[in-house]
């Protein structure tokens, strides 16, 4: 009997500790938030697809940075859709939870996205920001995540690698390559060249030195 006993108590035991592994696994960190304009409320929706949906669903999930890892991916989603508070700090909501998530060892590419974004030391190379996009794009192709996530983690990557290639351009005196370049910057992130003022000083002297490569 007492053998029995035993039996039944680690069978309870088993069951409570399985019961508790699967509600952990189905924990959400975050609250889920609604809009009452349908159309904010309708990106929202697709923000949250394809953002923390995603991220739960795939194979990077720990309990050891989920709760960062899913409020820094919500309030991204958020932001994309409009749906803040007044003066709600996004960015910075961003930032400190996908560093608490790299830090705790995550590695999904999604994330990884948002803390090179938002989060990466601001002193690191240009080269180095340009690596760290490519390498996410890369695992962001290799992921389960949607195509239009991976598609705008491979548009940021040929991004950055266009502005290097463009830099290096204007500081080679390359000029007739800089002026071929320069079309396909897309929306301009000033402060990449050094801030406004020096990026259409690059632009000027591409066009006035066209024609004639050192």
């Amino acid at each position: 009997m007492k053998f029995q006993g035993s039996s039944n108590f680690f069978s309870l035991g088993l069951c409570l500790f399985t019961c508790l592994v699967l509600s952990g696994c189905n924990k959400t960190y975050f609250v889920k938030r609604t809009s009452s304009d349908p159309v904010k409320q309708t990106r929202l929706d697709w923000n949250y697809k394809t953002t923390v949906d995603a991220y739960q669903k795939s194979s990077f999930t720990s309990h050891k940075w989920n709760a960062p890892a899913e409020r820094a991916l919500a309030e991204f989603a958020c932001s994309r859709a409009v749906v803040l508070g007044t003066n709600e700090p996004w960015a910075e909501i961003i930032s400190t939870n996908a560093a608490a998530a790299a830090q705790a060892g995550c590695k999904d590419p999604m994330l990884t996205y948002l803390y090179i974004k938002f989060a990466m030391d601001q002193t690191n190379s240009k080269e180095a920001f340009t690596e760290a996009f490519i390498a996410t794009a890369n695992a962001m192709n290799s992921s389960s995540y949607p195509p239009i996530r991976k598609f705008y983690a491979s548009l940021r990557a040929e991004q950055q690698y266009t502005y290097a290639y463009g830099l290096y351009a204007y500081q080679a005196g390359q000029w007739d390559t800089l002026n071929k370049i320069i079309p396909k910057l897309g929306p301009i992130n000033y402060s990449f060249f050094g801030g406004t003022n020096e990026f259409y000083k690059m632009v000027q002297l591409a066009k006035e030195n066209a024609s004639n490569p050192k």
